[in-house]
């Protein structure tokens, strides 16, 4: 009797794997720091946590006035930088809420600044917040969860590979006799 060849069962244990860790979600938290600009408290929270480069990244504010209470009428701009080099600067804007989201894809890894200015008059407040950039990894549990699933997918491309050289060795007729003894 052949042995099954382990390239074909690695092949559909590497596929497996691919697909699982290529699609899988996991719950994820987001990450957040108070600090106060001028008489505002702004909280800052960036969604997924943790950030991945090459990924995007929601980056959260709250503003709230010097009353706790939600800024409105706030003129803001935001910049991101990697030290001192510039690397996106959005526009400064008028919001009748001090809830503001902006959307950005960090570039590497690393430790980045976010820098938040508020137009008061002719005076800008600035807020800085420091964000750490990862590369993208596998946790334990995606490994835990996928070894189930590769030993499942060897056994099925056993049993296949198994059955078809059957098939090869045999008559049709011969092949369907065997198999239904089998079963």
């Amino acid at each position: 009797m052949r042995r099954i060849s382990i390239a074909s069962i690695g092949a559909a244990s590497i596929f497996l794997l691919l697909t699982i860790f290529g699609f899988s979600a996991s719950a994820q938290t987001q990450w957040c720091s108070i600090n106060w600009v001028g008489d505002y408290i702004v909280e800052f929270r960036i969604y997924p946590n943790p950030i991945v480069a090459g990924e995007e990244s929601q980056l959260l504010f709250s503003i709230l006035n010097k009353d706790l209470e939600e800024a409105r009428n706030i003129t803001v701009s935001i910049a991101v930088f990697d030290g001192y080099k510039l690397l996106h600067k959005f526009p400064k804007r008028l919001y009748s809420m001090g809830d503001l989201s902006y959307t950005y894809t960090f570039p590497d890894t690393g430790e980045y600044t976010v820098l938040l200015n508020i137009f008061e008059g002719k005076a800008i407040l600035s807020g800085q917040f420091t964000v750490n950039v990862e590369r993208r990894g596998i946790d334990f549990w995606q490994i835990a969860a996928a070894i189930p699933m590769v030993i499942a997918a060897a056994l099925t491309t056993v049993y296949y590979v198994h059955r078809f050289r059957q098939s090869q060795r045999s008559t049709p007729k011969e092949f369907i006799n065997k198999t239904s003894n089998n079963e």
